[in-house]
């Protein structure tokens, strides 16, 4: 191959980064995107082994990979990750950001949940003014009287902790398991609508 070829080979190629790409739906993303021609720049957080199997995957795919760690709550790795990605696959043409933060979707699941209890409440012609008063409503109105399992009033007394810590504590560190738990309790929200309609 001339060098003229070659340097118009990398200049055909496509390269991603794609953030979060160790795990779950980023993981999907950086193996698609290798399905379809792309080279993939595999950002992690702490999930080294992870990011490296999915590294693994690309290459198996035929593409070209690099596993790439950065804390994205530090401006300064932030900063080197696309120079580290452009340095190891010789371009950039895509980002795609799929890191999350799990207090984020804690916090979502609680609104999920509160919505969901104040629609129950309010067929009953009953409101509330505050988070506090809901929950207490909530229990006199729907669980003490039987007709909605204390399970359900305790994962919502829970979301709601969850869901003040994660709004005003900067440092908070969400377990993703956890996270996945409280955006997976769609019975709450099932059983509740019921009471609403």
């Amino acid at each position: 191959m001339s060098v003229s070829s070659s340097v118009s080979a990398s200049r055909n190629r496509r390269v991603v980064l794609v953030t979060g790409a160790a795990k779950r739906i980023g993981r999907g993303l950086a193996l698609g995107f290798a399905e379809r021609g792309w080279d993939v720049a595999v950002h992690y957080g702490e999930s080294a082994e992870e990011a490296r199997q999915v590294v693994d995957e690309i290459v198996a795919l035929g593409r070209r990979a690099v596993a790439l760690q950065a804390d994205l709550a530090v401006e300064a790795q932030v900063l080197r990750l696309v120079p580290a990605c452009i340095e190891a696959l010789g371009g950039l043409a895509c980002v795609v950001n799929c890191a999350s933060r799990f207090d984020e979707d804690v916090s979502r699941a609680y609104y999920a949940m509160f919505h969901a209890v104040r629609a129950a409440l309010a067929a009953r012609g009953v409101q509330a003014k505050t988070h506090s008063g809901l929950a207490a409503l909530f229990a006199e109105q729907l669980v003490r009287t039987g007709e909605i399992d204390a399970e359900l009033g305790r994962w919502l007394g829970q979301a709601r902790r969850n869901r003040e810590i994660g709004d005003y504590d900067d440092f908070l560190a969400i377990d993703p398991e956890e996270a996945v738990e409280a955006v997976s309790r769609p019975s709450m929200v099932c059983t509740l609508r019921c009471f609403a309609s």
